[in-house]
């Protein structure tokens, strides 16, 4: 929330930011979010897909555009025990300071 906001105060009308993280294909349960050892894989504070669409929107970025996404396969059995359910993905977003968008 707190980068997107500093974002788009910081950009100039008509500028544009790419924005990569690992993403969830829904809310990850408080049994992954709480999970240190998953929080440190990058997949416990993983955001859900959808929440983050929203959250870039609320801040002014009412087109974010998928640029790239690829599966992000949990090998680690272990790990992937502690997953069941989620799937999770690398995902690159464009954002643009579009005043003027409807």
């Amino acid at each position: 929330d707190a980068v997107l906001g500093g974002v788009r105060r910081l950009l100039a009308p008509g500028g544009e930011f790419y924005f990569s993280d690992v993403y969830a294909d829904r809310r990850v349960p408080e049994r992954v979010a709480r999970d240190p050892l998953l929080y440190g894989e990058c997949l416990g504070g993983a955001p859900y897909w959808g929440d983050f669409l929203c959250l870039a929107q609320r801040h002014g970025f009412a087109d974010p555009r998928l640029v790239e996404h690829r599966p992000l396969a949990v090998t680690d059995p272990a790990l992937a025990a502690r997953t069941a359910g989620v799937g999770f993905h690398s995902a690159t977003w464009r954002l643009f300071k579009l005043d003027g968008l409807e």
